[in-house]
């Protein structure tokens, strides 16, 4: 920035408008100084501050030169002020000296300087503006350190294609004498066949200059003093300078690396082929997980539609990194790991269990080779196997229990029946016989659960009729009355319509009571169960929730709870079957069901059903 000579009248407008201009001032990337004609701080922006790390008021009325000079610098400084006061400003309008800052650290600055006049043109002190340019002189000189001792050729080139500079190896390369080089066309070192296209692309270049490797796809040659081609790399990049933009080029004579890659493309080739001859996806990657080879296999699950498969933990679920580190230690420390089963990520974003073969090559750059044989098929077909043996043991059960509970609850059915006939002429007020009744009520509600597991075992048809949700869920709590009152638990039914299913109404109040009596034992003394239902408009289906203020279950649990026999309970509470029989009555009313929990904060167990819409059903 250029500061023209001011006159008083000028400086005190300037004065004036810096103050209404501060944070202008405070934001700018330069430093103003205003010093009087005795050589102290008048002025000094937030720039200059910062720089040498004093206050204002540190500086503003301070003698510049004693202050903030290094003693080696004030008094070549002060004889340029005092040229400038002189009024030869023209020899030091541009001038550069050190600051010496409140930490003992010099800076070096280049100043731009300027008179101050009076009204009467008497200078009375001066302004100047400055650049820290103590990090760009130290790159200077780096730079030039760089360049020379660079295993790389080096040239820059100005805009006109002249080369500006060359380093040694580029003499080497070449076979020129930097004097041979330093001002002709850079096309001296192009073949001739494509100097007329190379100041063409130069030209092109300058135009939309970026840093970036040249001739990309295609083979580079450069041509030495005595005529000889030779292929090279050339990386391209521009640079700032006094005059202008210029570009620098890094040049590596690559004649022993396209020999060595001819061997070795060879090589490959013939590797590659038996890869691809066999079914299974194999992947060839380093310690840091880089994979540098895989067949065509591995590309078909892990690299199709333009994927690119960088590196092995883009296909390692998350959950399962920690357990992929530790089957790479084993394997690094000489356990060849053969069919270990587990999951990797197709290029969907799909998980697929998978079979892994897994070895370790030791070297300088140790490399794992890993198998992968996609097993979906295997595992689902298993898993069917493991269903089906788990649902002939539910059946098993059920078959049991309604066969040794069927006798003594008909006989409890009977002993109640006898004793209502005793007690009709001794019970006058029926106190005895209500209660009777209502033992038997539950009896009578035992023995048809009896039944219909029995039928849920046998997996029949059900005997699905339209059924009241809301009558269903009253019937269901008014059976578990006695425990809710025990335990002082509020129940809530907020079902606001008479919302209709298609459904065995005995086996859906079979879930609603089991679900009840699951969320009873979660709470320990007193806390509300609501049952609610509301349409879905989306899907013109039922949500039914039933919520309680329990113990909840941890939220790594839920994914199994589903699950035969899998029971948050002790062995004398539970046997894990209520959930997963409730799922498999919801799903063969065509329904999902799911649950929401945190531990301590209470569960929502939600199932949708199918609203009923008056169609006959087969």
């Amino acid at each position: 920035m250029k500061v023209n000579n001011k006159s008083v009248s000028e400086i005190k407008k300037l004065i004036k408008d810096l103050d209404s201009a501060k944070k202008y001032l405070d934001i700018a990337e330069v430093i103003f100084l205003l010093l009087d004609n005795k050589g102290k701080v008048t002025l000094i922006n937030k720039k200059g501050r910062k720089l040498l790390g004093y206050s204002n008021k540190d500086i503003v009325g301070k003698n510049w030169f004693n202050n903030f000079l290094p003693p080696s610098q004030r008094d070549e400084v002060k004889a340029v002020f005092e040229k400038i006061l002189q009024g030869e400003v023209k020899p030091v309008k541009y001038f550069e000296n050190r600051v010496l800052t409140r930490s003992g650290k010099e800076r070096l600055i280049a100043w731009h300087n300027s008179k101050l006049l009076d009204d009467d043109g008497k200078i009375i002190g001066t302004l100047s503006s400055g650049i820290d340019i103590t990090n760009q002189r130290l790159a200077e000189q780096r730079f030039k350190q760089v360049v020379e001792s660079s295993p790389n050729g080096i040239i820059m080139v100005n805009d006109e294609g002249k080369i500006m500079l060359v380093n040694r190896e580029t003499e080497r390369l070449f076979g020129y004498y930097r004097s041979e080089l330093i001002g002709q066309s850079i096309e001296i070192l192009v073949p001739k066949s494509i100097r007329i296209k190379h100041i063409g692309f130069r030209k092109s270049f300058f135009l939309n200059p970026e840093t970036r490797p040249m001739g990309k796809g295609r083979d580079l040659f450069a041509v030495r003093k005595d005529g000889a081609q030779f292929p090279v790399e050339i990386g391209l990049s521009t640079i700032e300078t006094d005059s202008g933009i210029a570009v620098l080029s890094s040049i590596v004579d690559i004649t022993e690396r396209k020999k060595a890659e001819k061997i070795l493309q060879d090589s490959e080739e013939k590797l590659q082929a038996i890869l691809d001859n066999t079914t299974d996806a194999i992947l060839i990657y380093g310690e840091n997980g880089n994979v540098f080879k895989i067949n065509n296999q591995a590309r078909i699950l892990f690299a199709k539609n333009e994927r690119k498969l960088e590196n092995i933990s883009n296909i390692i679920p998350p959950d399962q990194i920690s357990i992929h580190q530790f089957q790479l230690d084993k394997a690094k420390n000489g356990t060849n790991l053969l069919d270990y089963e587990t999951e990797r990520i197709l290029s969907n974003g799909e998980r697929i269990f998978v079979s892994v073969a897994l070895s370790y090559m030791p070297g300088e750059d140790g490399m794992y080779i890993e198998t992968t044989r996609d097993i979906s098929e295997r595992v689902i077909m298993r898993n069917k196997i493991i269903d089906f043996e788990k649902a002939q043991i539910i059946a098993n059960m059920a078959e049991g229990i309604a066969h040794h509970m069927g006798t003594p609850l008909a006989s409890m059915l009977l002993r109640i029946q006898m004793l209502k006939e005793d007690m009709e002429h001794i019970d006058k007020d029926n106190k005895f016989i209500e209660k009777l009744e209502s033992v038997e009520k539950q009896i009578f509600y035992g023995q048809k659960i009896m039944q219909r597991l029995l039928k849920f075992a046998s997996k029949p048809l059900n005997e699905k009729q339209p059924f009241s949700i809301k009558n269903i869920a009253n019937d269901a709590v008014e059976i578990l009355r006695p425990l809710l009152n025990k335990k002082r638990i509020k129940l809530v039914i907020d079902i606001d319509k008479d919302y209709t299913v298609l459904a065995d109404g005995n086996l859906i109040q079979l879930i609603f009571s089991d679900l009840i009596i699951k969320s009873i034992h979660a709470i320990e003394d007193k806390g509300i169960i609501k049952i609610s239902a509301n349409k879905d408009e989306s899907n013109e289906s039922l949500i039914i929730k039933i919520s309680d203020t329990g113990s909840g279950i941890p939220e790594e649990v839920i994914p199994y709870v589903f699950e035969p026999f899998y029971s948050t309970k002790t062995a004398e509470k539970g046997t894990g079957l209520g959930l997963a029989v409730a799922k498999r009555i919801v799903q063969e009313h065509d329904g999902e069901i799911r649950i929401e929990s945190r531990k301590n904060e209470g569960t929502d167990i939600i199932i949708n059903l199918a609203l009923y819409k008056g169609v006959k059903q087969h």
